[in-house]
């Protein structure tokens, strides 16, 4: 786990936020090891042994303008540990931060980016800090993203890192970083985003029976401040085309994912400025989850397939698998109607329903009857411009859903407003599949027709 604290300042530059920093950086007893007034960024660490009676441990500071593009500056701070999150460290260092920049207010944010379990985080010295995207809380559990290891025979980077025997692939919704171990240390980490060429090489290499090709990938990323750097591994020959078409698959996803809408929430009785990214499972800061079912794969470990949503802002589907997505905002939803409603011969659970209490709604929790002999499973669409624009195909109980998300549509449309010119809605593109037998709109990905059967290719 990376622990990562981030805070807004709204009246302040880049120079006088740095400054303080380095002020406060020094009061707390971290030690600096490089500071880039030019780039805004700091390299340290802790050097103190009141916290989990670390000595030091590595942190990485940078500074960026605010997420809305308005005046101020966002800083962001990741505690690379090798030791469980622990959150202090960073707290105390914005608390003197804060207290050193003229109209601040001490409100900040403190996530864990997900790593390998039981990884401990020990970068190299050299080792370029991942680049890490943080785009909120995610809506499931961390540890049921489906994530991909590989073995590797040595690999080699210019920094001097060298021995990796694993290479462990982060997907976008954790952290999108390639993380090579040596062991169980982790070595370097490469954030998919940064790296601008990865390339499959047959090298020779002499054996008893003479020269044989070994296959190795050649990777070239930068390191943020404008710094190429090298890594070339040494990986299973049936393996190195994986690897490479899911590294270029998964620096697409992200700039496809890099859409959002800038918006308010009414909090406490003011206006509340906030950021959802839609095509990701990345809850906004005031973003609620209300209901999720999911599909998973697996028997003792299980792993995501995909996820079906309502927050207070939002519909949602996304595909772990093919990474497929749609969401509509509730704001713009017109109707909720229930359709292909039926029963069926059940003995299961489904996902759990749950309310919060938020302007005009109150809170609760609903579920399913788990030894019923027969289930009520049945379509719930959301309208837009008198067509069903997202559907979720065969819940349980579905009127129940629809009811609950009358209520959640209600009330976002009180707390939410968007911040975007009139006409800009964040709807998803269309990606619905609709059978070519009964026209029936199904979801993404789908196999099958959920209501005749249909293959659908």
């Amino acid at each position: 786990m990376i622990t990562l604290g981030s805070i807004a300042f709204f009246q302040s530059t880049k120079d006088v936020v740095f400054d303080a920093l380095l002020m406060s950086c020094k009061e707390i007893g971290a030690d600096i090891e490089s500071a880039d007034r030019t780039t805004y960024r700091i390299d340290g660490k802790s050097g103190t042994m009141w916290l989990q009676n670390r000595f030091s441990f590595r942190f990485h500071a940078r500074l960026a303008d605010n997420n809305d593009g308005g005046q101020g500056v966002r800083l962001e701070i990741y505690d690379f540990s090798p030791f469980p999150p622990d959150r202090r460290f960073i707290e105390k260092l914005l608390k003197k931060l804060v207290d050193k920049i003229p109209g601040s207010k001490f409100e900040y944010s403190l996530d864990c980016v997900e790593q390998l379990d039981d990884a401990p985080v020990t970068l190299t010295k050299n080792a370029a800090a991942p680049i890490i995207v943080n785009r909120g809380r995610l809506m499931v559990d961390a540890h049921m993203i489906p994530t991909f290891e590989y073995n590797l025979k040595g690999a080699t980077g210019d920094n001097g890192m060298h021995g990796a025997d694993k290479l462990v692939i982060m997907p976008p919704e954790c952290g999108n970083v390639l993380n090579l171990y040596k062991d169980t240390s982790l070595v370097l980490g490469i954030a998919i985003s940064s790296i601008e060429e990865i390339t499959p090489v047959m090298a020779e290499k002499k054996g008893l029976l003479g020269k044989k090709g070994d296959l190795v990938l050649d990777i070239i990323y930068n390191d943020g401040s404008g710094s190429a750097h090298s890594v070339r591994m040494d990986v299973d020959d049936e393996k190195g085309g994986e690897i490479v078409e899911k590294v270029n698959r998964f620096k697409k996803t992200e700039k496809d994912q890099d859409v959002f809408y800038d918006f308010e929430y009414l909090e406490n009785g003011q206006w509340l400025p906030d950021r959802l990214y839609p095509a990701t499972p990345f809850l906004a800061k005031y973003e609620k989850l209300v209901w999720v079912t999911q599909d998973t794969a697996g028997v003792f470990s299980k792993r995501y397939k995909w996820i079906k949503a309502l927050t207070n802002i939002r519909a949602f589907y996304y595909n772990f698998e093919s990474r497929a997505v749609d969401a509509i905002t509730l704001t713009i939803v017109q109707d909720v109607i229930v359709m292909n409603k039926r029963k069926e011969s059940a003995s299961r659970s489904s996902g759990t329903i749950t309310l919060y209490e938020r302007g005009s709604y109150t809170t609760g929790q609903f579920r399913s009857a788990q030894d019923a002999t027969t289930v009520t499973i049945g379509d719930v669409a959301f309208m837009y411009n008198g067509a069903p624009r997202i559907t979720f195909v065969g819940v349980e109980d579905p009127d129940a859903l629809a009811a609950l998300a009358r209520k959640a549509i209600d009330n976002s449309k009180v707390v939410f407003r968007l911040r975007q010119p009139a006409g800009q809605s964040p709807v998803m593109p269309q990606s619905i599949d609709v059978c070519p037998k009964c026209n029936a709109q199904n979801m993404p990905a789908s196999n099958f027709c959920s209501k005749c059967g249909m293959p659908l290719l």
